[in-house]
């Protein structure tokens, strides 16, 4: 039991922490995404010199494909010469690519450099700060989902062509059972977290349970974040990008509504200080 009682220590302290993680979920699911992209942007600009358009959204391409967010391609940020590669999952027909330029994989070596540097912290570094803890836990968490949402297939040699783990793949031209050994020795780095969880500093020493109205500047900062990406969202547009949809709309009124709830809550954390005697 003293196992779980550590596990507990370190995803839900308290249930305010609980519910204030799904609170932050539309908030965070941005950030990562920004992260992710910002990423493929990044590798295209230090080849380049220019850096690319980047939709950090969730919308439906112009064939009908779902993408959690996109990188714009244009010429100024294409890979030269065009390489020769594979395309499609089910051929080992190589063709001339028109691609960003960059190593396509890098998000996902971003995120396990984050889950690796966040490991160490949580292991040795004894934060007592509950609202510091969450941030870190909450961020920790998005590189965790979004490593795992793009590799996940490969574990059983699946594939998909229109995923950036699978163009890894294709591009590299390694077999799906070499690649699958890949990506699993990859999700160990994830997956030792429920062994070494128990003897972290942050399993082992638990902080004192935060109250409700604790989260004033966590609450500040989602909602920046829940602004800035209603604007994005509205800013940022493309021939490729479909935005007449559930998968667009629904996300946009969840920002919307983080943004109000966000609002709400700062102006109350205040209200109720000076509410309260002494």
């Amino acid at each position: 039991m003293d196992y779980f009682t550590r596990l507990k220590n370190f995803w839900f302290p308290d249930l305010n922490a609980f519910w204030w993680l799904l609170l932050a979920l539309p908030g965070l699911y941005f950030f990562q995404t920004v992260v992710h992209e910002g990423t493929h942007g990044l590798t295209a600009f230090v080849k380049t010199g220019s850096f690319p358009t980047v939709a950090p959204f969730p919308h439906l391409t112009e064939t009908g494909g779902f993408l959690n967010g996109v990188t714009l391609y244009d010429p100024s940020v294409a890979e030269k010469p065009k390489p020769l590669e594979r395309h499609d999952c089910n051929t080992q027909v190589k063709t001339p690519s028109t691609r960003l330029a960059g190593w396509i994989g890098m998000p996902q070596f971003v995120d396990i450099l984050l889950i690796v540097c966040f490991t160490l912290i949580f292991m040795f570094a004894d934060i007592r700060s509950a609202m510091v803890r969450f941030a870190l836990r909450a961020w920790y968490l998005g590189a965790w989902i979004d490593f795992m949402f793009n590799t996940a297939r490969h574990l059983v040699g699946g594939c998909k062509d229109t995923q950036d783990w699978s163009r890894v793949m294709l591009r590299a031209d390694i077999g799906d059972g070499w690649f699958a050994l890949l990506t699993w020795l990859l999700w160990l780095v994830i997956l030792c977290h429920f062994v070494w969880v128990y003897w972290s500093a942050w399993g082992r020493n638990a902080v004192a349970e935060s109250s409700f109205w604790d989260y004033r500047w966590i609450a500040f900062s989602l909602g920046l974040l829940s602004t800035v990406a209603v604007v994005w969202m509205l800013a940022v547009s493309d021939k490729g990008i479909n935005k007449g949809n559930v998968v667009f709309v629904i996300p946009f009124i969840l920002q919307c509504l983080s943004i109000v709830w966000c609002a709400i809550y700062f102006w109350l954390t205040f209200s109720r200080q000076t509410q309260s005697p002494g």
